[in-house]
């Protein structure tokens, strides 16, 4: 279960592909890292920054393994691979100033990622549930209509 667990929050998906699930597991992976890529590209790669929206990060921490470079190494890891070029008196985001320094989908960007790391949380723990207790029964099929019963 421990194994399901860490798979599931290193990549969505994979916990669900581990105990076989692997319609689930390509749905799950398509959807949740298109929320994440998609909120990224919003926010002009600036979405997982520590410094700048906390609470926010709090919800990112879910998607795993794609937020903890960015959160250990912040700007310099984007700044690494040219993605972010900030001038010195620049601030990703400052919510007291001016509006005119604000990127125009950066809420949105953020808000992406953030549904992104809480929807697989939700996925993880729905691996975990299939990992203890299995799928589902199947449903009861109800009983047959009785011949020469007419219920009009």
């Amino acid at each position: 279960m421990v194994g399901v667990t860490l798979a599931a929050w290193c990549v969505p998906g994979l916990g669900h592909w581990l105990l076989g699930r692997r319609g689930k597991a390509v749905f799950f992976l398509l959807a949740i890292w298109g929320a994440f890529v998609t909120g990224w590209v919003l926010s002009d790669f600036r979405a997982v920054f520590w410094k700048t929206d906390r609470i926010a990060t709090y919800a990112q921490l879910g998607m795993g393994v794609p937020t903890v470079p960015l959160l250990l190494e912040g700007e310099a890891f984007v700044e690494g691979f040219g993605l972010l070029e900030l001038e010195a008196d620049e601030k990703l985001y400052e919510p007291t100033g001016s509006s005119e320094n604000l990127l125009p989908y950066y809420d949105v960007g953020v808000l992406y990622v953030s549904v992104a790391g809480l929807l697989n949380v939700v996925v993880i723990l729905n691996a975990i549930a299939l990992a203890c207790w299995g799928a589902p029964a199947a449903a009861v099929a109800p009983p047959a209509a009785e011949e020469g019963r007419d219920d009009a």
